[in-house]
């Protein structure tokens, strides 16, 4: 399968047909793609990571890149699916506590071990009546993990590890 075909899923919305992120490098992107429009350092889980945006077309389609030392390590589509998806998907992996603040709205990552699939789906908090309906965020996709323990530090640092209270970080790092 050529990288092209690996990234089809994310780049037309079709998480049921992602497999994974295969072992690729940063200019294999911008063979594919062009150079990026964006390219910045960023923090990809609790790791300095660089940030590549990459526009596709003149829709809202195309995808961000996130590598290291030149190699890919997550993807992320423009646009994510539908929340109907999520009736026509295994149950997740696991269903870890938020990674971005949503307001009125709690945001789970369901990750998806055996094809690296990430979804952030924000569920209303119920506090309002006019809170609107659970909805995806992202759309992100990595390597096929064995393991829920391997989504660690380098894909993910839970929300609450990140916030200061009284100038102490909660959790610890």
């Amino acid at each position: 399968m050529t990288l092209l075909q690996a990234l089809d899923p994310m780049l037309h919305v079709k998480p049921r047909a992602w497999t994974g992120l295969p072992e690729s490098s940063v200019s294999e992107f911008d063979t594919l793609f062009g150079q990026p429009r964006e390219r910045e350092p960023a923090t990809l889980g609790s790791y300095p990571a660089t940030r590549h945006l990459y526009q596709t077309d003149d829709t809202h389609r195309g995808l961000i890149l996130w590598s290291r030392d030149d190699r890919a390590v997550m993807v992320e589509a423009l646009q994510p699916p539908p929340v109907s998806v999520l009736d026509v998907l295994p149950e997740p992996s696991a269903v870890l506590a938020r990674e971005i603040r949503v307001p009125d709205a709690y945001a789970h990552e369901y990750l998806y071990c055996p094809t690296g699939l990430i979804l952030t789906v924000a569920e209303p908090l119920g506090l309002h009546d006019d809170e609107g309906p659970t909805r995806i965020l992202r759309y992100r996709g990595i390597k096929p993990l064995a393991r829920v323990e391997e989504f660690g530090p380098d894909y993910y640092r839970a929300f609450e590890d990140r916030v200061r209270w009284g100038g102490a970080a909660v959790g610890g790092n």
